[in-house]
């Protein structure tokens, strides 16, 4: 029995993340794809299994919306080599462990 194929849309629903966060965790080579074509390329729903099964615990989804403005200062201040997602997240940790 072949296994489900998947296009990026559809295994970012799976995984209940953007399509774009997925693309990423390719590139990183975190995920394997078929790549039939440049323009063709799937993802098994296998290869999304052994992915979660490796990373459980690992990663947390966040979902904020944040202006415009405020999120282009911010992008400014973060330290070179840090995602803005990943400085903005740290932001909101030390801010929740002080007892405000």
């Amino acid at each position: 029995m072949e296994d489900k194929r998947m296009t990026f849309y559809e295994a970012a629903e799976y995984l209940g993340v953007h399509h774009n966060t997925l693309r990423r965790w390719v590139a990183q080579g975190k995920i394997a794809i078929i790549r039939i074509s440049s323009q063709t390329q799937y993802i098994t729903e296998q290869a999304l299994q052994d992915f979660l099964k490796s990373n459980t615990g690992k990663f947390e989804a966040y979902s904020i919306q944040i202006p415009l403005t405020l999120y282009k200062i911010i992008k400014k201040i973060k330290p070179t080599g840090q995602s803005t997602s990943e400085f903005i997240i740290s932001i909101l940790r030390n801010y929740a462990e002080k007892d405000v």
